[in-house]
């Protein structure tokens, strides 16, 4: 039994405000599995027995933090708690990315995802932080935590390739009705997503098919980019241009050129606008292509034209 002189003289109320928080936390997020599963683990973690021992107010919300990232497999969290007097959030608890060096970092309520549920005190569930709206973006490349982009890329190597419809080796084309996701990574700020996303544009302006159509000058590209189809989707023959993955690679170039006018890439999208005058699209895609069953693929050229 842990003497009574080796227990922190303010314990007694910590462990009690914080049975009483978690006790909350748990009602609000009673909702979803997952929400369920963090409140059983911290209210095991704050209310267990072992809570008793000489444990510090600090080793406690360590504790809280820790235990709700591994619940929901979390690479990284933090725990702010409210500085009254200077009216911002002060970060108590950080795990992974930049950990130690973002303890001081002092967040202005109302700033930023984490400010603004401090300010209206009601709680949200974000997932993925980085392209919202209110993330803040400075506070964020400061923490360094690891964040899902946005900017779609427009092909897959083999490794990603999916694979029962190619036969091995092939590169896939994949910017299928990317058109809009590639805008967000602009207004989000994507800057890693729209670096590799940029690395392969300009691999792909070495790839691009010229082809002349009642003398308009078109550029466009193959599908698969390398290799074949499977022979049950018509193997090397299904190869071609009419797709409409070429509507997406022409979209990521026409937005690095509003916001950073890449004048290279000016001669691709003048190729692939009279390509589209001459593209016949049915309700089934293409009808002599196996592989094309769907006529969804045409809203990819309608996106184009009217971005």
């Amino acid at each position: 039994m842990t003497s009574e002189s080796t227990i922190p003289a303010d314990s007694e109320r910590v462990i009690a405000e914080l049975t009483t928080e978690v006790e909350v936390l748990r009602a609000r997020l009673e909702q979803t599995g997952a929400a369920a599963r963090i409140g059983d683990a911290l209210a095991a973690a704050v209310i267990a027995e072992e809570i008793v021992a000489p444990t510090t107010h600090q080793q406690l919300l360590e504790m809280i933090v820790e235990t709700a990232a591994s619940v929901i497999s979390a690479k990284a969290g933090a725990l702010f708690l409210i500085d009254e007097e200077a009216g911002d959030l002060v970060f108590q608890v950080a795990l992974g990315g930049s950990a130690d060096e973002v303890k001081n970092i002092r967040v202005p309520l109302g700033h930023g995802i984490a400010g603004g549920v401090a300010l209206s005190g009601l709680p949200i569930a974000v997932s993925n932080a980085s392209s919202d709206r209110r993330w803040a973006k400075d506070i964020g490349e400061k923490v360094d935590y690891p964040r899902q982009n946005v900017a779609p890329l427009l092909y897959r190597e083999w490794e990603q390739c999916e694979k029962p419809f190619f036969e091995p080796g092939a590169t896939q084309l994949a910017a299928h009705q990317t058109g809009k996701a590639s805008q967000y990574a602009w207004l989000v700020g994507d800057d890693v997503g729209l670096a590799a996303q940029k690395e392969q544009l300009d691999a792909l302006m070495t790839r691009a098919k010229r082809e002349v159509l009642d003398g308009d000058e078109c550029l466009v590209w193959e599908h698969p980019l390398e290799g074949t189809f499977k022979r049950g989707l018509g193997g090397a023959a299904a190869t071609g241009t009419r797709h409409m993955f070429s509507w997406g690679i022409a979209s990521a170039m026409l937005h690095f050129y509003r916001n950073q006018k890449t004048a290279e890439y000016l001669p691709y999208l003048d190729g692939m606008v009279k390509w589209t005058r001459h593209y016949l699209y049915d309700r089934a895609g293409m009808a002599d292509l196996p592989w094309a069953v769907f006529s969804m693929g045409a809203a990819n050229g309608g996106e184009f034209l009217l971005d």
